[in-house]
């Protein structure tokens, strides 16, 4: 269910042009090919009532559309208007805390019990006790390689870029690399330029993706 829900944002997406036109069941059907109707109902169902999607009847025959704030959330997911955050320089350093929370909040590991983030942290999140610091025992771009896994990301990233470089539109399935690059770039940490290796995939990846979906679903 999770990659027929995905298919279909997609779908309604225009192959990530998010045109503001409305999409029809018999469209939908012939473009989310390998699901059945009453499957495809069901999903897109769902979607309206969490307010996904939005759904209206045009001369009798019901339509189909992504809402705005599920336009905002796929170009969230999408790093499509991502825009590096400004960074002040400074060091957010937990000692304690739950592992979750933290990196909710956009720390990363640097040792056992060690965390950092360069971003400030929200006022409601106050009550988290942390140091701010300019000099910590690595430098930033060590610190931030570290703390993140870089190397391991830049090694998926390096994955999904030689397998989208051999990608044949004619007999592949395009959601196969879609749904991958949702989920790797789920995992970037989004950190500031200066904190980054030089030559960081995400711009590469983000640009390939939309040449392979460009005139998908038109």
């Amino acid at each position: 269910m999770h990659r027929l829900k995905n298919t279909i944002l997609f779908i309604l997406s225009g192959g990530l042009q998010f045109s503001p036109q409305y999409y029809p069941y018999d469209i939908i059907y012939k473009r989310a090919g390998g699901f059945s109707p009453s499957s495809i109902r069901v999903t897109l169902n769902r979607l309206v009532l969490n307010k996904e999607v939005e759904k209206i009847e045009k001369n009798d025959i019901v339509h189909f559309r992504l809402t705005s704030k599920m336009i905002k959330q796929l170009k969230e997911d999408f790093f499509l208007d991502y825009t590096p955050p400004r960074w002040d320089k400074k060091w957010r350093v937990a000692y304690a805390g739950k592992r979750n929370r933290l990196k909710k909040l956009g720390f990363g590991m640097l040792q056992r019990s060690i965390y950092i983030s360069p971003f400030q942290v929200k006022m409601d999140h106050s009550q988290l006790q942390f140091n701010v610091r300019e000099i910590i025992p690595f430098s930033h771009k060590e610190a931030a390689a570290i703390a993140w896994k870089l190397d391991e990301l830049l090694t998926r990233y390096n994955k999904w870029l030689k397998k989208a470089a051999n990608f044949n539109k004619k007999i592949g399935n395009i959601m196969t690399l879609v749904d991958e690059y949702r989920a790797l770039v789920k995992y970037d940490p989004k950190l500031p330029v200066e904190l980054m290796p030089v030559g960081w995939p995400t711009a590469l990846a983000r640009k390939k993706l939309l040449s392979l979906v460009s005139g998908k679903f038109p």
